[in-house]
């Protein structure tokens, strides 16, 4: 009778030991699954910007070439150019600022999806086999 119920108890503590492995691997999957989510949203993330910094560059170009179109004397095109340019400059600056900005919040992003799989892999810091 003490070996059947040693025998169940076996059974009852390996089953334990299995359902653990496997509430861990479940939490590691879904965690390592946010992985390539939060990728493509930080890809998506530097698209946009970069689209929308042309869109408006190539708008500036545009209001540029307009008023070009309407100059009456050399010095008047000359200047608008100047400022063209000045305003150019100003704008990379600041869109290179605005992608470190960007990147950084996708650095964050990703590495708080990286410690949430580090944390789900439990106490001893091992992932499930």
């Amino acid at each position: 009778m003490t070996n059947v119920k040693s025998n169940q108890q076996a059974a009852k503590d390996a089953i334990a030991g299995l359902d653990g492995i496997a509430r861990t691997a479940q939490s590691q999957l879904k965690a390592a699954a946010a992985i390539p989510q939060a990728i493509v949203e930080a890809n998506w993330a530097i698209a946009s910007e970069f689209l929308s910094f042309a869109s408006r560059r190539l708008q500036a170009q545009a209001d540029l070439c307009r008023s070009l179109g309407r100059c009456q004397e050399l010095g008047e095109a000359v200047d608008l150019q100047r400022q063209f340019t000045e305003r150019v400059t100003k704008d990379y600056s600041d869109e290179v600022n605005q992608l470190s900005e960007v990147m950084r919040r996708n650095i964050a992003s990703l590495s708080a999806v990286g410690a949430e799989l580090v944390a789900d892999t439990g106490d001893k810091g091992k992932l499930a086999a």
